[in-house]
């Protein structure tokens, strides 16, 4: 099973992220989504989100092309990544 792994945030869930998700889902059997923690947006972008990780985390996971969504390493973002170890990354256009 070829795992694929997305990153983001996915703050108000919108159909460019379910695109995004379908898009990455055709290079593997399995996609898993890595939701960005709240501490982490607010360190990276300079502000909170609207929704909370774990709303966020739920509204991911309620979509049909993903697997899993996982809430990311707060201390090591590349974690997840040696623990999935995944077939294929795939980013977004930002």
């Amino acid at each position: 099973m070829a795992k694929v792994l997305v990153f983001g945030t996915f703050d108000l869930l919108h159909e460019g992220h379910k695109h995004f998700f379908k898009q990455a889902k055709t290079h593997g059997d399995e996609l898993y989504v890595v939701i960005a923690r709240d501490t982490s947006v607010e360190k990276i972008k300079g502000f909170k989100p609207h929704q909370t990780e774990s709303e966020r985390q739920n509204n991911v996971q309620k979509e049909e092309a993903v697997t899993k969504a996982i809430l990311g390493n707060e201390n090591d973002y590349y974690k997840i990544i040696e623990e999935l170890q995944p077939d294929t990354i795939c980013l977004g256009y930002d």
